[in-house]
């Protein structure tokens, strides 16, 4: 196991809390902050655990009768961070925001969003707000042109006020296929779906201008954990279902009972399938679906565990590991490895391959390390894990950020089973406090011909603010050789 070490870092004004690579643009990077103002005359336990990102709200009647007199204010920022090919980070936009952000994410379909070329990306606020923003380079002035650079900033596009303002919007996911519906969760324990779609009664529903101030928002609910809901995915077959996990432990399911044919216009209701309190041991809070069938999941009980969740039978724990820390977040590096199976739809609607379609999307043309759902738009006819090898980069809290691979042996065991394993492959530790946000960096035309390729991940954590730039070498990430029995 490698432990591996920072080429570049720098202190932040604010804790972050989120951070992803833009996929239409591999150099530049977003990162939201999250800032819960001391409140002097509440209670003094509250000071400890007031700015962690795990408590959205006292467990103390005292804490919430205080609260409720002077409730505590959270404010947060926007920035965008350029890395260049020596891998040197520039600040290029900031905006101060008058709420917290707890997730953002960029829409993984550019080609589907009509309207407008530049880059989405989706925020989720503390004040119960939904707001999308815009990725525009703007040239420079013309009578400098020549000594300036162009300028890049993040427009605001609209705002959706999705719930109160003293409910947190804790995550968001985007659709892997429809670029007009996003997932997500609440504070308040409550899974929904927001659809965006524009009021031209003759546009294609698959390809709709939807995220702008001029588009019909609506809301769906799907269904509600007891506590803080944490995370939501979607399951990638065609009928598709709503996997989420929450501070109560339980892992839910719901599907949409509504037929393919259906109007897209007509409201949608989704109908709980199943709910496990049983396969974890404290709060779900990571769900990365691998196929239908097959989910990794991550909790507060330091554990990353591999799911099978079949629509008939019982559900099981196929590996899991301790990774010293809870495992927050969860992403799948998808390795240039010649030794993954490759179907002939790409990723994760069904087979996971070596290969993304964000590749397509966004004319790379090469392999790219991309999140798990952003390389799921145009593989829904397949519904069989094809790879037997991941990668995942996983954000382990106070642990910090390991690397682990997620191996199928070649032989089968008992129930004519394969056997799957957990290993951490690389470590890095030099976050003092809780690493609750980690990307890796999308390849771009620059990175074709080194001869020694790097994987580059940039990671964040929380109290001390710090961001941090690593590197791992790609031979690592490559599936090991197993011998056939």
């Amino acid at each position: 196991m490698a432990l591996l070490s920072s080429i570049r870092s720098l202190t932040l004004d604010l804790p972050p809390s989120c951070i992803q690579f833009c996929p239409a643009r591999p150099e530049i990077f977003a990162v939201g902050t999250y800032f819960l103002h001391r409140n002097e005359d509440s209670v003094s336990s509250q000071e400890n655990s007031a700015d962690s990102l795990q408590t959205t709200n006292s467990d103390s009647s005292s804490a919430e009768n205080a609260a409720a007199v002077l409730p505590q204010k959270r404010t947060g920022s926007l920035i965008l961070y350029k890395i260049s090919h020596d891998k040197n980070i520039t600040e290029v936009f900031s905006l101060a925001t008058d709420f917290a952000i707890l997730d953002l994410q960029w829409a993984p379909h550019p080609n589907r969003l009509v309207g407008s070329n530049d880059p989405l990306l989706a925020v989720a606020a503390s004040t119960g707000l939904l707001a999308f923003y815009r990725l525009k380079t703007r040239p420079p002035a013309s009578d400098t042109a020549s000594q300036q650079q162009s300028q890049t900033e993040l427009v605001l596009s609209c705002v959706n006020q999705v719930t109160n303002d003293t409910t947190l919007v804790l995550s968001l996911t985007w659709h892997p296929v429809r670029p007009n519906v996003l997932g997500l969760t609440l504070s308040d324990g409550r899974v929904v779906l927001c659809m965006s779609e524009g009021r031209d009664e003759h546009a294609d529903a698959a390809v709709v201008a939807c995220w702008d101030p001029n588009a019909v928002f609506s809301m769906h609910d799907v269904h509600e954990h007891e506590l803080e809901a944490w995370i939501m995915n979607f399951t990638p077959e065609k009928d598709e279902k709503v996997l989420s996990g929450g501070d109560d432990m339980i892992l839910l399911c719901s599907q949409d009972t509504a037929s393919a044919q259906t109007d897209p216009a007509e409201e949608q209701e989704y109908a709980m399938q199943w709910q496990d309190r049983k396969l974890h041991h404290a709060g779900v809070t990571a769900i990365l679906p691998l196929s239908d069938t097959l989910v990794v999941t991550g909790s507060y009980d330091d554990h990353i565990r591999l799911l099978s969740l079949p629509a008939v039978g019982r559900r099981k724990v196929l590996a899991e590991l301790n990774l010293g820390g809870g495992v927050w977040r969860l992403k799948l590096l998808t390795p240039p490895s010649s030794h993954v199976a490759q179907p002939s739809h790409i990723e994760s609607g069904g087979g996971i391959s070596s290969t993304s379609t964000a590749d397509a999307d966004h004319g790379s043309g090469q392999h790219t390390l991309a999140p798990p759902m952003s390389a799921l738009q145009d593989h829904q006819d397949q519904n069989q894990t094809t790879s037997s090898h991941f990668v995942l980069l996983c954000s382990c809290m106070h642990a910090g950020t390991r690397v682990v691979r997620l191996q199928r042996s070649s032989s089968r065991k008992e129930e004519d089973e394969y056997e799957w394993t957990f290993s951490v492959i690389a470590r890095f530790e030099e976050h003092e406090s809780m690493n609750y946000a980690s990307d890796v960096q999308p390849r771009s035309d620059d990175d074709v011909g080194d001869s020694l390729q790097k994987t580059t991940i940039v990671s964040t954590s929380f109290y001390d603010k710090l961001l941090c730039v690593w590197q791992i070498d790609d031979e690592t990430l490559r599936e090991p050789q197993q011998e056939t029995s």
